[in-house]
């Protein structure tokens, strides 16, 4: 399966559960069950639900590292840039996928919209349990899976599907809202509110946008004073973070092969494949065209 396909019927079909709904999917992973995505970007259009059982999972989303302790949970929205890393030989976690249109045809997002905020721009992506809690999540995930895995396909086992999912929308949900408190310590332990605000509107403009002074004009303040505070609280400048941020965009697209070097300049808005290479080179060490020979 290449990077550049991980949707939930590519991953149902790699890892041969060939009965399974290309909309929604549980996957117990560890490290070697992961091996062929380890450390490399990624994008999905589904979003991700995942929770650790053992050890320790790395994920950064979007530049923003997160770290998925045992028992912790992180909800992933749809087309942000992943990079997975196990932080151990014996971690292992459970994750639950589902495409927007399985969640709007349930009716869940309809009925239950403010209590579990996937679509807000300043959503919160750690979920932290107690005891209790995780063994009902883990319940309702081993419930789940079998359902979604069961050979019957009537309406009636469909519609089981989806009601245990959105009871286990809704159980998350209140534990998203219990651990609040936990949240907040976690974020005044880590970065700079201005570099959390900046790393979440870099996403939606890195393609079009790519001056220091345009995010500085978003976020109320001078270019300078973004990159200083961005370098005090998180090491790395403001353009520093764009340059990251285009080329992960870059090798996602060089591992699709169906897609030419000229397409992928343009679809990140370079004005020519001459500017794209020298760009990628300048940052990366490689040609675009060395980079993929690399990536066989």
């Amino acid at each position: 399966m290449g990077v550049e396909n991980l949707e939930i019927q590519n991953i149902s079909a790699y890892y041969g559960y060939h009965d399974a709904p290309g909309t929604i999917m549980i996957l117990k992973g560890d490290q070697q069950t992961t091996q062929h995505i380890h450390q490399r970007p990624f994008r999905a259009a589904h979003f991700t639900i995942l929770m650790t059982v053992k050890g320790t999972v790395n994920f950064k989303i979007n530049l923003t590292q997160f770290l998925i302790r045992e028992n912790e949970l992180i909800v992933i929205p749809p087309a942000a840039i992943r990079e997975l890393s196990l932080a151990s030989p014996d971690t292992e976690f459970i994750a639950l996928f589902f495409t927007s249109q399985y969640l709007f045809n349930t009716g869940f997002y309809k009925k239950h919209f403010k209590l579990f905020r996937f679509f807000d721009d300043d959503y919160q992506p750690n979920v932290y349990p107690d005891q209790q809690a995780v063994g009902i999540i883990r319940s309702m995930l081993e419930l789940l899976s079998l359902k979604i895995l069961e050979k019957s396909k009537d309406n009636a086992s469909a519609e089981i599907t989806q009601l245990l999912f959105q009871s286990f929308l809704l159980e998350l949900s209140l534990i998203n809202e219990k651990s609040k408190d936990m949240r907040m310590e976690h974020q005044r332990n880590g970065k700079d509110d201005l570099a959390v605000r900046f790393l979440r509107l870099l996403p939606q403009y890195y393609r079009m946008e790519r001056e220091i002074s345009f995010y500085a004009n978003k976020l109320f303040v001078n270019p300078k004073y973004l990159s200083q505070t961005l370098k005090a609280s998180t090491g790395k400048t403001a353009r520093q973070y764009i340059v990251e941020m285009i080329t992960l965009d870059a090798q996602i697209l060089l591992d699709n092969p169906s897609l030419s070097i000229g397409q992928i300049a343009e679809e990140l808005k370079f004005s020519d494949q001459f500017h794209f290479s020298h760009f990628f080179k300048k940052y990366t060490g490689t040609t675009p065209s060395q980079y993929r020979i690399g990536k066989r």
